[in-house]
């Protein structure tokens, strides 16, 4: 910290070296210290009161009179040594070549000559001299006002610098100082000694003395010279102001995150703003849309707390940007122009691809005019409902980024022709995108290593076509793509096949009770255990969560591995059990499967001396011939089946090779080719093998999962809501210590500014082109018998019927209420509603609040009941066939205009208006039911019976309730 001065100019005392003393808080004796200060410190003129404590002035400028005998200031002391002989001397010094007349000796001949009454002792200063004025100055006297005038000081009781004590004033008027006259006028005091001695000075008493008109001529060209230097007081404060944040402000705000500082920059602009006032940038309104979509309930309470974007705003703000399923060009144009620059080591990526499970709900989108839930690739929808979504992402192999960028929904899990359709459509698409992709990256589901074999095919015929050499690589457009399985889901499987079958390494058996063994004795041991770690739901098959890679990470290492080669010594354990033959071979197994999965799950700061977990460098010769022996073992490994069904019928013990083991192999020649490709050809000096696995995938599917509130099992609808939030918000939010994969510290690449800006030219420049497709498609005959009723096979007895007649007219009546509140028009009003009571309104008659004095319900003509049952058949039936499709309400509007007369809907004057927006209100309506009656069958909420009755969508609806709830019981046991 720097030290503080003093204030007087030619004194370098500080704080360090001398006791300073702050400028008076109270005005008068602030004022004193003033005329002091000023004639030898002219930049204290013009200084605020709150500038001017903060001065300070040090113990030399202090006679002994104004200090106590302990060295303290006293309560009205003042400074009054400052010349350098007044300091050394400790007393201000007089004589004609000083400028302050306070310091001079009086001539006792003058004094003589002017007789004034004063007090027994001399003073120094003239305005502290106790005189009675004998005769009232003369007006020419005061200060002329064509001149600018300033106080010099005020104060009461204030001490005198001479060696003499004497008793101050009470009460000291303001002395100004005019072009020609310094007034000095002094009220008369009381004298408090008794009886003083009197001297009579003759002469006048205001005429003014050399010294002071010297003083007053110095003191006014130094204030018209600090006039034209000086700056306005806003200008000087705002750089008092800049000097103060650059010194304390900046420092810590660089320091600080941009979120962090836009989030206090935006609280410092909107302080002193109305509510209505505000406006936002759009980066600002990016960060509040984080927090919102991140937790809407804590967001309301930010909201009390700081200035934030309304909820409105916000959601504004997302509408600009929308999401279809399958491939969108705005993220592959952002994702080009953002990379363009980058140097070749950062464009090269690895496409991942997984699907998570979502739960079958169907949700009408009035903004897109669709249904979503049904079975959906982009390029084709089908009236299946939807219980997956297959997620594709890419992200940097020696970079730390990562990027979503397309999603679609299917019916259990994809198809494997249409998996390679999808990845050759994602892989020209990336790229495109001036990416180079060098693998891709999924687990060992039976579709996706069904459609990794069918390229492999592929790639193979071509190559012997063309007389190629067949290196182990797919082509997929063009690109020579390294097959990598998700190595974290292939320990898994390892583990899986572990706990019911037993294991032949290099030609012993290696089995999972032995393991269980090792533990049990642990167990026994207390707080001095062997392995911490291991708990019952790492060992007991009954109890493992199979799902945790850690569960099976932390029973496949180097730690259970040490225990039972340290147990094999031993013929006993400690819980005294026999040591089996097994136990070193289970041993040797683990630490070989230890080894294995740490070869390729080396991340930056996870590097153990003594493991091979680490970066691969073209010098790690450790980690290459380690591969080459794994090879070899992986080969030869076999699992012994007893418990299979084929066993047991059979009766006979089989030896199997799981798809696992082969899958490590793939992922392991895919490593040995992708070192060699990024140390050869692009000169890389070294990678992280993590960097080349599904975390940031399975991440991605944990937030949307956990954004807003816990949604285990997200529908479409909500699944697509937070894709794009997440999206938006550069995949931002916490990692969930209970997530099953590593926590990946990537950034996305598209960024959301430019994301709006690509989403507002699309709309603009494909409008044309998406309403010549919708209308296309709407202008497709679609035949509708209108004999089908919407309940297809139900009985039409007479009690049904007239159910249905009465529910129907309390619903368009409903309807009728809603157009007559909003057009408020007594000839549209009658038109669809009648005043006179029929056999149909008796079920809004029970509906009716008998307390109130009018009618409170809404009764319809019999005109319009038959033509609303008319159309919400038509409705229903129009979905049973084409939910499926897009463009929904446009499509039901052109049907309803072929085969119903609307024309007599509404007066003359709100005929078009009333007309479309009753017709709006009655699909939308009705969209919503048949949906809701879909979503109740998806859960169970209908009886079998009665789904029977009922049409195609709502048989499939069933099956797959009795599927899913089938599967939850076979999970269960």
């Amino acid at each position: 910290m720097a030290p503080i001065k003093c204030c007087a100019i030619g004194c370098n005392s500080t704080n360090n070296t001398h006791r300073l003393y702050n400028l008076p808080k109270d005005d008068k004796l602030r004022a004193l210290w003033l005329s002091f200060l000023v004639p030898v410190n002219s930049e204290l003129l013009g200084l605020s009161k709150d500038q001017l404590v903060n001065k300070r002035v040090c113990q030399k400028h202090f006679d002994r009179y104004q200090l106590d005998d302990k060295g303290n200031r006293l309560k009205d002391g003042y400074p009054c040594l400052f010349s350098n002989e007044e300091v050394e001397h400790g007393v201000p010094l007089s004589g004609d070549h000083y400028d302050h007349n306070y310091s001079k000796k009086e001539d006792i001949e003058e004094i003589e000559e002017n007789p004034v009454l004063v007090r027994e002792h001399p003073v120094d200063h003239l305005y502290s001299r106790p005189a009675d004025i004998l005769a009232d100055p003369p007006a020419s006297a005061f200060l002329n006002t064509d001149f600018t005038t300033f106080n010099v000081f005020e104060s009461s009781d204030i001490p005198s610098t001479s060696k003499c004590e004497i008793s101050s004033h009470q009460n000291l008027q303001t002395v100004s100082l005019g072009s020609q006259d310094v007034i000095c006028s002094v009220e008369r005091t009381q004298l408090k000694n008794n009886a003083p001695k009197k001297i009579v000075i003759r002469g006048g008493a205001y005429k003014l003395t050399t010294n002071c008109k010297r003083f007053i001529k110095k003191m006014r060209k130094i204030a018209a010279e600090e006039n034209k230097t000086r700056k306005p007081f806003l200008q000087r404060l705002d750089a008092a102001k800049k000097i103060s944040c650059s010194q304390l402000f900046n420092k810590n705000f660089e320091q600080m995150s941009q979120q962090a500082q836009d989030f206090l920059l935006m609280q410092l602009k909107m302080a002193n703003k109305k509510k209505k006032a505000m406006r936002y940038t759009t980066s600002e309104k990016h960060l509040a849309l984080t927090l919102m979509k991140e937790s809407p309930k804590g967001y309301r309470l930010l909201q009390k707390i700081f200035n934030l974007p309304s909820k409105r705003t916000l959601n504004r703000l997302a509408e600009n940007i929308t999401f279809n399923v399958g491939l969108n060009d705005n993220i592959f144009r952002v994702l080009k122009h953002k990379t363009r620059n980058w140097d070749t080591k950062k464009k090269l990526c690895s496409i991942l691809f997984d699907e998570v499970a979502l739960t079958p709900h169907l949700t009408y989108v009035e903004s897109q005019d669709e249904i979503r839930g049904f079975k959906d690739f982009g390029y084709e929808r089908v009236l299946r409902f939807c219980d997956h979504a297959l997620v594709f992402m890419i992200k940097g192999v020696c970079s730390n980024w990562r990027q979503p960028i397309c999603f679609y929904f299917c019916e259990g899990t994809t198809v494997a022709a249409t998996v390679v359709r999808i990845l050759k459509e994602v892989v020209t698409k990336v790229s495109e995108s001036e990416l180079i992709p060098l693998a891709i990256v999924c687990d060992q589901g039976p579709t996706f290593r069904t459609a990794i074999n069918m390229v492999k095919l592929e790639t193979a015929r071509k190559r012997i076509l063309n007389k190629e050499c067949n290196d182990g690589t797919i082509e997929v457009s063009g690109q020579q793509l390294s097959v990598v399985f998700d190595p974290p889901h292939l320990l898994k499987s390892l583990r899986n096949n572990l706990l019911t079958k037993d294991m032949l390494f290099k030609g012993k058996v290696a089995t999972w009770r032995d393991i269980e063994t090792v533990f049990d004795a642990d167990c026994q041991l207390g707080h001095t255990r062997m392995h911490k770690k291991l708990t019952e739901h790492h060992v007991y098959a009954a109890k493992i969560k199979k799902m945790k890679v850690s569960v099976a990470a932390q029973t496949l290492s180097a730690t259970t591995s040490g225990m039972l080669k340290y147990t094999a010594l031993f013929k006993t354990t400690a819980s005294g059990q026999n040591v089996s033959k097994t136990m070193v071979t289970t041993g040797e197994a683990v630490e070989f499967i230890d080894q294995l999965f740490d070869s390729v799950n080396g991340s930056r700061g996870s590097t153990v001396r003594g493991k091979l977990r680490g970066p691969i460098k073209p010098n790690t010769n450790q980690i290459f011939n380690f591969w080459t022996e794994a090879k070899e073992i992986l080969k030869t490994i076999q699992f012994i089946d007893e418990n299979s069904k084929k066993a047991r019928n059979n009766n006979k013990i089989y030896k199997v090779r799981v798809p696992s083991l082969n899958g490590w192999i793939t992922t392991v020649e895919s490593f040995e080719r992708l070192s060699k490709l990024l140390f050869e050809k692009y000169e890389i000096k070294y990678f992280y093998p993590r960097n080349v696995n599904q975390d940031p995938l399975e991440n991605f599917f944990g937030r949307i999962r956990a954004i807003n509130y816990r949604n285990v099992n997200p529908d479409a609808n909500s699944f697509i809501n937070a894709f794009k939030s997440l999206l938006m918000s550069n995949v931002m939010g916490p990692h969930s210590i209970y997530a099953n994969c590593e926590d990946d510290k990537g950034d996305t690449v598209v960024d959301f500014l430019k994301l709006i800006s690509s989403s507002n030219v699309d709309e603009s420049s494909s409008s044309t082109f998406d309403e010549d497709k919708e209308n296309a498609m709407c202008n497709r005959p679609i035949l509708i018998s209108q004999n089908i009723s919407n309940n297809c096979n139900q009985s039409l007895n007479p009690a049904n019927e007239r159910l249905r007649v009465h529910s129907s007219a309390y619903t368009a009546g409903y309807m009728c209420r809603r157009v007559t509140k909003k057009f408020k028009c007594r000839r549209c009003s009658e038109t669809y509603t009648e005043t006179k009571r029929d056999v149909f309104h008796k079920w809004i008659e029970q509906k009716e609040y008998n307390l109130l004095k009018h009618q409170n319900l809404t009764y319809p003509s019999k005109k319009f009941l038959i033509l609303y049952r008319d159309i919400s058949g038509l409705i229903h039936d129009f979905l049973n066939k084409y939910a499926y499709k897009k463009c929904i309400k446009k499509r039901i509007r052109q049907e309803i205009f072929k085969q119903f007369d609307v024309n007599w809907l509404g007066c003359t004057h709100h005929k078009t208006e009333a007309r479309e927006w009753l017709l709006n209100l009655m699909i939308r309506t009705h969209v919503h039911n048949w949906c809701n009656i879909i979503n109740k069958i998806l859960k169970g909420g209908v009886q079998e019976k009665l789904v029977k009755q009922m049409c195609a969508p709502q048989k499939i609806a069933h099956d797959k309730y009795k599927t899913h709830r089938l599967r939850g019981k076979v999970n269960k046991n």
